[in-house]
């Protein structure tokens, strides 16, 4: 309920094609992403996080202004290790979520979500529109505008095929690690291409391209949201969630003898972590324990107190 806090950058919510939707505005670069997606999503435990923007494409790999990229993974080139020259390290890069992955490959072969976009495209570009689904695209606090940059070109040379650059996914992608030790989150990236790397045009011309790209992205997730909805996604995650709670139902009887205190645990481990199965089972069962001993021990100092 996006309501119940108070949001602290600029927020929307509603209802999009049968999904709950809130929109938040994160700001620019790694750690304004980061600290911003932590606070919503303690506050509102989203299913999914669909990152929405901009970026600048590389027109070697067939990317150019006004397309749609979406990311199967993204690699850091900020993070390493300075030596002679720089040693990228890969602990940062991020998968995206394949099943969000697969909605985006048939929004793209759909085509309708070209029908969304209201921006006029400057230079007629509608007709060579394209999208581009499971890209590679680098993430930094850099404004890459020189693809010939030394620095650049000592990172690159680990990932040579990168279709895009842009600041804000690692960030964002180091939040959402964190909250998958807890419970099942999905992360996709959908960015339009408002540039391409090295080449020239003024600030206006620039200022029109980042409107359209914006417009061109958020149309092929208003399309993601409506394939999600109709493909029954969140009435299935409902049904798992469902599942993990039933399995406490069946596995508390198994521990029949424990304290009372041990099984009230066992409860609130199935159904709080949210899985099922073998691992949940045994988890339980060292709850359980763990709490028959505690109960075990505190009979033992009320013994020898009296």
């Amino acid at each position: 309920n996006p309501k119940k806090f108070i949001n602290p950058l600029p927020t929307s919510a509603g209802v999009w094609a049968g999904c709950n939707v809130l929109c938040c505005c994160s700001g620019k670069g790694q750690e304004e992403t980061a600290s911003a997606l932590s606070v919503y999503l303690e506050n509102h435990q989203p299913k999914i996080v669909l990152l929405c923007g901009i970026a600048g494409g590389f027109p070697d790999e067939g990317v150019h202004r006004g397309d749609v990229v979406v990311a199967h993974t993204i690699h850091s080139f900020d993070y390493g290790k300075l030596e002679e020259g720089f040693k990228r390290r890969p602990e940062n890069d991020y998968n995206f979520d394949r099943q969000l992955l697969s909605i985006a490959e048939v929004v793209h072969t759909r085509e309708g979500w070209k029908s969304r976009i209201k921006e006029q495209a400057p230079q007629g570009k509608m007709s060579a529109l394209a999208a581009h689904v499971d890209c590679y695209v680098a993430s930094s606090n850099k404004v890459i505008d020189d693809p010939e940059n030394t620095y650049y070109l000592e990172a690159k040379k680990l990932f040579p095929e990168i279709h895009a650059v842009e600041m804000e996914a690692i960030g964002a992608a180091a939040s959402v690690r964190l909250a998958q030790a807890d419970r099942t989150l999905k992360l996709l990236m959908v960015r339009g291409i408002s540039d391409e790397v090295g080449s020239a045009g003024g600030s206006s011309e620039r200022r029109k391209w980042k409107s359209y790209a914006t417009d061109t992205a958020a149309a092929f997730v208003e399309e993601m949201l409506i394939e999600l909805s109709e493909s029954n996604y969140f009435h299935e995650t409902q049904q798992q969630n469902s599942k993990s709670t039933d399995s406490a139902q069946i596995i508390e009887p198994l521990f029949e003898g424990f304290e009372e205190t041990a099984l009230s645990s066992i409860s609130r481990c199935l159904k709080g972590q949210g899985g099922h199965g073998l691992s949940t089972f045994n988890r339980a069962l060292d709850v359980a324990r763990n709490a028959s001993n505690e109960a075990s021990k505190g009979r033992e100092a009320r013994a020898v107190a009296e």
